[in-house]
């Protein structure tokens, strides 16, 4: 089954990223507290912008400390694991990322294994479907 153009929740739309978004992403993208662990740091809009043109996946508006990042990772579990009958999904961050850990781990996510890409140390988190 090919991905959704688009999934919905209650308070969400996850949908692929279009122009029309560039000034909130490029304000997303140069707040500190959204970038705050990403390698690149906060971006400048040329950068902000060369990143959306390149991008392909579906993209998540700003919402900080509001549930967004659960229920949307909520919607994508159903597809997953409903719609596209996947056995396992992973999740993968820097350990200084408690933010993210703790979304994984709300969502029924347990840590796989420590280990290190990029030469940047990362902690994997997986859920099997069922």
């Amino acid at each position: 089954m090919p991905a959704p153009t688009s999934l919905a929740t209650d308070r969400l739309l996850l949908r692929p990223i279009e122009p029309a978004d560039a000034d909130d992403f490029a304000a997303m993208n140069a707040d500190p507290a959204v970038m705050e662990h990403f390698t690149t740091g906060p971006m400048d809009r040329a950068s902000s912008d060369r990143l959306l043109a390149r991008m392909q996946a579906d993209q998540l508006r700003d919402g900080w400390g509001q549930g967004y990042a659960t229920e949307a990772a909520t919607a994508w579990l159903r597809h997953a694991f409903d719609d596209l009958a996947l056995p396992r999904l992973i999740s993968i961050t820097i350990p200084a990322n408690e933010r993210s850990i703790a979304v994984m781990r709300r969502l029924g996510f347990a840590l796989w294994e420590r280990t290190t890409h990029d030469d940047l140390d990362v902690v994997v988190y997986a859920r099997d479907a069922g």
